[in-house]
């Protein structure tokens, strides 16, 4: 990112669920002690499809200073440097290959005579069936069932409770395992703003709610989960 006359900018990286990734405000100390503000970021991406990039000035400025502090932004996308091939090692000498010499062959077993053993008078024991041990099946633990009551409503009387009218509906739900990310469940709430959602896993899950950027880990087995959204949410004056 290239800048004029006191631009000082700030980059912040999102990816399709619009989740942060990264940023940059400036490039590193020994520019910034140049007056070189510039922003930079690179990011190597794990999927394909769309990601979002939101740029600023750090500090606004007033209108009458704003028109000569300006900024060109350019976005490169390539693949990573490719290794280069070690140079291939020169075979040695060849030598002939062994030949290992004839063994001699094996001497004759001798076959001993049996020797005579006394007669042994055996013990017979019979058993009884009612005492004969019975295996007692394994039985495995029940699966870990997990039990997600979400509501999605915009909170107009700021009650934090989903009453009536301020439901959502037609909201995406995605849930998938905290340790692997597998998905395990995508849903949408209903006209009420509410839906119930029941997968079998071990460990502990996340809910994600990409519309409203809402990502939590889920421990317990059964959770009640709120997603108020502002009627009027408050705007920031200035970029973080």
């Amino acid at each position: 990112m290239t800048w004029s006359g006191g631009a000082d900018t700030n980059i912040i990286v999102y990816n399709g669920d619009r989740v942060g990734i990264g940023g940059n405000d400036d490039i590193s100390a020994a520019d910034r002690s140049t007056g070189n503000f510039r922003s930079r970021f690179s990011w190597l991406s794990a999927y394909t499809g769309n990601a979002y990039v939101l740029v600023g000035q750090v500090n606004p400025t007033n209108a009458t200073e704003s028109g000569g502090r300006t900024y060109s932004f350019r976005c490169t996308i390539g693949l990573p440097n490719t290794a280069t091939p070690l140079p291939t090692r020169t075979p040695g000498p060849t030598f002939p290959p062994f030949v290992p010499s004839t063994p001699l062959p094996p001497e004759p077993t001798y076959t001993p005579f049996p020797t005579n053993r006394p007669a042994q008078n055996l013990v017979f024991r019979p058993i009884d069936p009612a005492r004969a041990a019975v295996a007692t099946p394994t039985s495995l633990p029940p699966p870990r069932t997990v039990t997600l009551d979400l509501a999605v409503f915009v909170d107009t009387n700021r009650n934090l409770a989903n009453d009536l009218n301020e439901g959502i509906g037609s909201v995406s739900i995605r849930v998938a395992d905290e340790q692997s990310g597998a998905p395990l469940a995508q849903v949408t709430t209903d006209p009420s703003g509410r839906v119930r959602i029941t997968v079998v896993n071990d460990g502990p899950v996340r809910v994600s709610v990409p519309l409203f950027g809402v990502s939590l880990a889920i421990r317990d087995a059964s959770v009640q989960i709120n997603v108020a959204v502002n009627a009027q949410p408050e705007l920031p004056d200035r970029l973080p």
